[in-house]
């Protein structure tokens, strides 16, 4: 989307003889996008190219029904036991999430076993061997999302990605707690719900891979109490630009 914006500001008259290009707000942002800027205003703006900088699509549809606005549809599910898993949705909790303007309220619901994990697992479609791609997705403990309490803390669970190759690193892996800024029952800025947003980059080794989500930490260690909801939405796998 960046690239289709920069594309414009180089192209359309309305924007001749335009005095300066930046990125708002680079406090925001992350490393990637800070590179992705760097290429477009060498590309645009000091080389004075018109082409596009990158030939990525703007919809990605490596994963179908992401925010399980359809329910399970698209998912493999494997429940430790009837109910373990489900969809459900919280009206506001898109927005609560900080996702800007509006966002989805659905999401799918995993809850805690003793008997074994919970799982769902997606093909990731139409991948290019050899190329980087991210994987993010939220989760949120569902119980304290209905009760207006939250406290902060990782939640025990696993993202796997299979029949690729992980990229090792500490900017490429990582499960991070964060606090939500927005507005719902009593949620506040002083009182958030603790969400946890989990990152993984791979490379692609052939043109699918598997991506699985289990709320155990293992497939023999459950990492967490019996009974725990996990809520788990904006799964997103897109290509990524290395440095």
């Amino acid at each position: 989307y960046l690239d289709m914006q920069c594309h414009m500001l180089a192209n359309h008259p309305a924007f001749f003889g335009l005095g300066g290009v930046h990125i708002w707000r680079s406090g925001y942002t992350d490393e990637e996008r800070m590179r992705w800027m760097w290429r477009m205003f060498e590309h645009y703006c000091m080389q004075g190219r018109r082409d596009r900088v990158s030939s990525a699509p703007y919809e990605v549809t490596h994963i179908r029904n992401a925010d399980f606005t359809e329910g399970l549809g698209g998912w493999t599910v494997d429940a430790a036991g009837a109910g373990a898993v489900r969809a459900a949705q919280h009206k506001g909790y898109g927005k609560l999430q900080g996702r800007y303007y509006r966002g989805n309220d659905t999401f799918a619901l995993l809850k805690r076993s003793t008997a074994g994990p919970n799982t769902i697992s997606q093909t990731i479609t139409g991948l290019q061997v050899g190329r980087t791609y991210s994987v993010k997705l939220l989760s949120a403990d569902y119980g304290e999302l209905l009760a207006g309490s939250s406290v902060k803390g990782i939640h025990p669970m696993a993202v796997t990605i299979e029949g690729a190759e992980l990229v090792e690193g500490a900017k490429y892996q990582y499960q991070e707690p964060y606090s939500t800024r927005g507005r719902l029952g009593g949620f506040t800025d002083q009182n958030p719900l603790w969400i946890n947003m989990h990152w993984h980059v791979f490379r692609a080794s052939g043109t699918t891979a598997t991506l699985r989500i289990s709320d155990w930490v293992s497939p023999n260690e459950p990492g967490g109490p019996a009974g725990q909801e996990l809520a788990v939405n904006f799964v997103e796998v897109k290509p990524y630009l290395m440095d």
